[in-house]
């Protein structure tokens, strides 16, 4: 079987006829360690035997020193470079020396090159994935066994000693050449398996071995599918999936897990498209209004079912006579459907069926919505553009096809896993929508621009999610390079789904985005058949979606050269609130959404625009979040819980001069009783009672601190230093002596690389953000306190950890997804150079400094009447008031 394998990677010929004993590699070890041809003559069954027998032994011996060589070579040329280059100012003078110079930087080079191959083959050829690279572990034994010579001539040497002598060089320059010749295997074999499975190009090489030898284990199928776990069978086949909320798909064909994992890979993908397809499918042929379907059936089939069904009916009405009396037809049924589910989400108990009927209330929601734009507009027929301009979904032929605009796009049936649909706005289903599906139709780079916290990246996000595709969120700096790029088109190409570019703009010149725009426009052309790399062709998927989102508060830019650019219209803040309150369960939910929105418009138009502020998409959900937590754990009535969400949201991080209209505004719209209340009267009293006579504002705000972490928000302090913390933490430890958090103070001012890490000859260095995090004790409370200045190119690192998803991916790659017990603070004195995108995901709180001005001004004073004669005459031109 091993020899099978051999022949299998035949693809290197030399002048010698192959007799069906193997590869190159196998000739080529033969003759090195023979030095005749007396294998060619023996028995084909014989040689197998014996080179079965001593791969065996070789693979399972472990004896590779291949780090120990990487070790040597950076030693050796540390220890000599210093003195080269010392040689080298004199080598001006001294014509003679030119020529040794030169073999001494030659012998640099080579051994630096050594070192890089090294490194590459190392960590693969000592793990597990050895097995998938015996050919190149046979070649590893000959480079060895040379550098073993190697490593014992150059010991006690010098650099010009060992460049002088010619059997040395001669010997480095072979290893050289073995060293690449293994890296080059290698590298074509995971070329090999990238084409087997496209998705790892959306991988580094480092993270495909790491699939490669994992698998099956979670950690490597979760880089590839958005799903939490798998359900195993037996421990040998993979027969589901769970999804991050945790919804379970039973897969209709399991997947063995005892065959290649790049075939086990492509087949999991295959079969889990096939059960998504054979659930909607089966959805809408039983679709009937009854708890039993909605609990039964999957979630993204009961989305696709639902969507299908609303398209037919809304098509029903304007093709009959009267189009007002079907849409309020339309609209009766959809309302009576929405209540029925709103009383299901307050019956049923377990988390995963709450979150399914939150997810049908919300779509139902939308329905209701796009009828009442329907009848606004006075669509009469179905040519007309509003209802071209909508999404449609048919059932046809067992297929299910999505229209829009002058674009038809067959769905994707990738399992999906999203909490909860966007509030979907007529105007973007009349713009946005119809504009990034004409670009899959016409292959063009779709923008969408618009300020922070407008949904622009969820909006693409949930349009993929509507087609059944694929996405994948590519955050853009001048850091990503034209070959990063390439790799993820390649595999979202394949997938047939969204590449999202975020924040385009991030790029300083647009030199770097033309690199990119021409590298992917190579691409999007080879799109629809394939792509030729190095003599191979690589299969592309058809519709595939480049899509830009663009920041006016980056650069400030909103458009760039070749991509054609629609502003996103903003969330609409009113519906958006009532679907989410309805949502969970709130029965005067629009009342509460209304109330919230006039609230909101009030104090943006009223307050004044400090950089801190913030009014979008996520303050609103925050203080819907907040609201739900107060009703249930505090007990509150609604309104109140509302009132309360305002001043722990708003009013701890308002400018003095903003307190009064704030508290103008609150009794307008919650009646002249409304204050902020004594939550956590345990918290509340044993800071009041500190001996510390903190400012009555000051506990409010502490207090507040303490329930927006618990509601796992991330608080951004706008304070001198992190010390005002310590009076929270006493405070806990007296009142919560088991939930005392451990904290860990981080200096952010430092230079990126001290604080990210940074890549080194040696390797990768961890920066002081990395140790701590990856060093974390995820069972106990852990506060990350981030102190000093804050600026833009450091805060989007944090995004997506302080985010929903609550991961953070290193410089190097890996991945740390933190739980709820760490809470994530920002210290800062001002949040000036601060993103719009960060400053939106935080929770701000602004502490008042004491003043010392009256303090200040007697010293002055006392100095300048005490001083001697005569005064400074530019003293006695000053202005009274000074």
């Amino acid at each position: 079987r091993l020899f099978f394998f051999f022949q299998a990677e035949d693809g290197i010929r030399d002048s010698v006829a192959s007799r069906g004993l193997g590869d190159v590699y196998k000739r080529q070890y033969q003759r090195r360690v023979h030095g005749d041809l007396r294998y060619w003559n023996m028995d084909f069954k014989k040689v197998n035997e014996e080179l079965a027998k001593f791969v065996i032994k070789v693979a399972h011996s472990g004896k590779w020193h291949v780090i120990e060589i990487a070790g040597k070579c950076l030693e050796f040329i540390q220890s000599q470079q210093a003195e080269l280059y010392k040689v080298k100012d004199k080598a001006a003078e001294v014509k003679v020396m030119r020529e040794e110079l030169g073999k001494a930087f030659t012998c640099i080079d080579e051994l630096e090159k050594i070192t890089a191959c090294v490194k590459y083959v190392a960590w693969p050829i000592e793990s597990d994935v050895k097995q998938y690279f015996v050919p190149q572990m046979f070649h590893l034994i000959n480079a060895n066994e040379l550098w073993e010579e190697i490593g014992h001539a150059i010991d006690g040497k010098t650099l010009m000693t060992v460049a002088s002598d010619t059997s040395m060089m001669s010997k480095i320059h072979q290893s050289l050449y073995d060293f690449e010749y293994i890296k080059k295997g290698m590298e074509d074999k995971i070329c090999l398996w990238k084409r087997a499975f496209p998705r790892f190009f959306l991988l580094s090489h480092e993270k495909i071995f790491d699939v490669m030898e994992d698998f099956p284990k979670m950690e490597a199928i979760s880089t590839l599918f958005s799903v939490k776990s798998l359900k195993m069978l037996n421990e040998k086949e993979i027969c589901g999936f769970v999804s991050n909320t945790g919804e379970e798909l039973r897969l209709i064909h399991p997947v063995c897990t005892k065959e290649c994992p790049c075939l086990a890979l492509k087949k999991l993908e295959e079969s889990m498209r096939e059960t998504v397809k054979e659930e909607i499918m089966c959805a809408l042929k039983t679709r009937a209004l009854k708890k039993e379907w909605y609990l039964k059936n999957l979630r993204q089939a009961i989305a696709v079912s639902l969507w299908v069904e609303w398209t037919r009916n809304v098509e029903e009405a304007l093709k009959g006579k009267d189009p007002v009396t079907g849409f309020a037809n339309c609209l009766e049924l959809y309302n009576n459907e929405l209540k029925i589910v709103i009383k299901l989400i307050q019956e049923v108990t377990d988390p995963e069926e709450v979150m399914k009927m939150k997810y049908i209330t919300m779509i139902l929601y939308n329905f209701v919505r796009m009828i009442e734009q329907l009848i606004k507009e006075k669509v009469k027929t179905e040519y007309d553009a509003a209802w071209l301009n909508t999404l449609k979904f048919y059932w046809k032929n067992n297929t299910i096809l999505v229209k829009c605009g002058d674009s038809i796009v067959e769905y994707g049936y990738e399992f999906n896993s999203v909490d909860l649909p966007l509030v979907y706005m007529p105007e973007s289903i009349g713009t946005s929508f119809p504009f990034i599906m004409s670009s899959i139709k016409h292959q063009i780079i779709a923008g969408i621009a618009g300020p922070a916290g407008t949904g622009k990246t969820e909006m693409c996000k949930e349009l993929a999610t509507l087609l059944g595709k694929p996405y994948v969120i590519l955050n853009i700096s001048d850091s990503v390079s034209v070959e990063f790029i390439e790799n993820f088109t390649r595999a979202v190409s394949y997938m047939g789904g969204f590449l999202i570019l975020d924040e385009l703009n991030r790029l300083n010149s647009e030199k770097k985005w033309f690199e990119h725009y021409y590298k992917l426009m190579e691409l999007r052309e080879a799109g629809c058949c394939e792509l030729v790399e190095e003599g191979k062709s690589i299969p592309l998927g058809k519709n595939f979606n480049l899509i830009a989102t663009l920041n006016p508060g980056y650069m400030g830019r909103t458009t760039f050269p070749n991509v054609e650019t629609v502003p996103v219209t903003v969330l609409p803040i009113l519906p958006l609130c009532e679907a989410t309150f309805l949502s969970d369960g709130f029965i005067n939910g629009k009342t509460l959404g209304s109330k919230m929105c006039a609230c909101f418009t009030e104090l943006k138009n009223k307050l004044s625009k400090a950089h801190h502020y913030d009014f979008g998409v996520r303050v609103h959900k925050r203080i819907i979040t907040l609201v739900k937590l107060l009703v249930n754990k505090y007990n509150l009535p609604e309104e109140v819980a509302l009132s309360q969400a305002f001043y722990i949201t708003v009013w701890t991080h308002l400018e003095k001069g903003d307190v009064k209209l704030f508290e103008d505004v609150m009794k307008a719209t919650f009646g002249e009783k409304v204050a902020p209340l004594e939550l956590n009267l345990g918290l509340f009293k044993v800071l009041a009672e500190s001996g510390k006579k903190l400012p009555e504002k000051l506990v409010y705000q502490l207090v507040y601190v303490y329930e927006m972490m618990r509601a796992s928000f991330s608080p951004l302090l706008l304070a001198p230093d992190e010390k005002i913390l310590s009076v929270l933490t006493e405070a806990i430890a007296k009142l919560y002596p088991t939930e005392v958090p451990t904290v860990h103070v981080i200096d952010i001012s430092l230079p990126t690389a001290e604080v990210f890490g940074k890549f080194e000859d040696a390797g990768y260095v961890s920066g002081s953000f990395d140790k701590t995090l990856m060093s974390l004790d995820g069972t106990k409370e852990n506060w990350l306190v981030l102190t000093k200045t804050v600026s833009a190119a450091k805060t989007e690192n944090f995004n997506s950890l302080i985010d929903v998803v609550r991961k953070y991916c290193s410089m190097a790659g890996t991945m740390k997804t933190i739980n709820e017990k760490t809470k994530i603070i920002f210290v800062a004195t001002d949040i000036e150079k601060a993103s719009p995108a960060f400053v939106s995901r935080t929770a701000p709180f602004k502490f008042e400094q004491e003043s010392h001005q009256p303090i200040y001004l007697f010293l002055i004073c006392c100095l300048l009447y005490t001083s001697p004669s005569p005064r400074d005459a530019t003293l006695s031109r000053m202005p009274s008031s000074a």
